[in-house]
């Protein structure tokens, strides 16, 4: 009961920056038949940032997900602590028809940066600076080179 009413606490503590993302280009997609549409706004919002355990519960476009954290960068000093964060908030599998065939996805992915205040509650903020898709496809998976295309968001 302990933990929980101190994780509820550090939840309550958070303060994150909802902001919304606009495609600034448009997808090729390689399939002859998808109806594959590229999401054109991304609206994300950190809810809660756990360091230790490198993992976020974000809200994108309405629906939250715990997701895994990839560190780029991290700083610590005697009183703060600062990262940047990487993470894999939705991959949509476009074809993927086996062994030596036709694959092709889209993957978005978001930057994070976070600071806190290790020894009081000054601050915890979490913020999105950056949104991309990656398109990546192949017409033979055991012969074709893979073909990627990034789609940035502002």
């Amino acid at each position: 009961m302990k933990s929980m009413i101190i994780g509820a606490l550090a939840l309550l503590s958070l303060s994150s920056f909802a902001a919304s993302f606009e495609a600034q280009s448009d997808l090729n997609l390689n399939t002859y038949n998808s109806s594959y549409k590229l999401l054109k706004t991304i609206n994300i919002e950190v809810v809660s940032l756990d360091k230790n355990k490198k993992e976020a519960v974000v809200t994108v476009n309405g629906q939250t997900k715990t997701v895994k954290l990839l560190v780029v960068e991290e700083e610590f000093d005697y009183h703060d602590y600062s990262a940047v964060y990487v993470t894999t908030f939705q991959k949509d599998v476009v074809v993927n028809d086996g062994t030596c065939e036709e694959y092709e996805a889209v993957k978005y992915s978001a930057t994070i940066e976070h600071e806190e205040a290790l020894y009081s509650n000054k601050f915890n903020v979490s913020k999105v600076v950056k949104v991309s898709a990656q398109h990546e496809a192949t017409y033979d998976t055991c012969h074709s080179p893979m073909e990627y295309q990034t789609i940035e968001y502002k």
